[in-house]
């Protein structure tokens, strides 16, 4: 677990969420017309980040009221597995470790507002 008191740890936390926020942003798919042929699946079974969040967090129910802290967790997931190798995402040792760095994010105070951001930009992309 990463020690919230160091601030080496609490620089690289916000750090983490700066790209998070940039990768929100860059995230969002553009608006492609319904006959567009870029919107329809090419066959070889590549989907992009974006569209991967956006499927998980389409997934959990909008009445669950952990709706929020759901999202978030799934998109600093992905942006780990992005940094760190996709090969990570069906080991135990990097699910806790997700959940150790989301706990510590959202726990620090002065990370409320920048994660509040983050996950409406994230929500409102499902």
């Amino acid at each position: 677990m990463v020690d919230k008191l160091n601030p080496l740890a609490r620089t690289a936390l916000a750090a983490q969420l700066a790209r998070a926020k940039r990768g929100a942003e860059s995230a969002r798919p553009a608006p492609r017309p319904a006959n567009d042929a870029s919107s329809k699946p090419t066959g070889s079974g590549h989907v992009s980040t974006a569209q991967q969040i956006s499927r998980r967090i389409a997934a959990i129910d909008r009445d669950d009221p952990q709706r929020p802290q759901r999202a978030f967790r799934i998109f600093i997931e992905a942006q780990m597995l992005k940094e760190m190798g996709a090969g990570l995402g069906n080991e135990a040792s990097f699910q806790q470790l997700v959940d150790d760095v989301v706990h510590v994010m959202q726990g620090d105070p002065g990370l409320r507002i920048d994660i509040d951001e983050v996950t409406e930009r994230i929500l409102s992309m499902s």
